[in-house]
């Protein structure tokens, strides 16, 4: 069957869901969640993983997306949650980019 892919209205009961086109989330406190640290994260992502691309601007929509995961689940609310998952891509061949893609 088809799927209903159009944006769909937002319900009054789903204010704890990040809204990514509301600014006003980016840096303040929501029911106790401390602030997304987005330039704490981007850099440990230079720190453990200088050989991929650098993040030259860290925009309203990267802070936004990184404000998303941040959000996602209390295990992602550490920095150590993000070195570890840098970590993890670092030693991953794939992930750095080091494997053939298929023909």
């Amino acid at each position: 069957g088809l799927v209903d892919a159009s944006p769909q209205p937002v319900q009054s009961n789903d204010q704890d869901l990040f809204e990514p086109d509301q600014p006003e989330h980016l840096n303040g406190h929501q029911h106790g969640i401390k602030p997304c640290p987005a330039q704490a994260i981007a850099d440990l992502y230079h720190q453990v993983l200088p050989e991929l691309p650098a993040v030259a601007l860290l925009n309203d929509t990267r802070r936004r997306h990184l404000q998303a995961r941040w959000r996602e689940h209390e295990a992602h609310r550490s920095l150590d949650f993000w070195r570890e998952l840098f970590e993890t891509v670092k030693a991953s061949p794939f992930l750095m980019g080091n494997v053939p893609g298929r023909n």
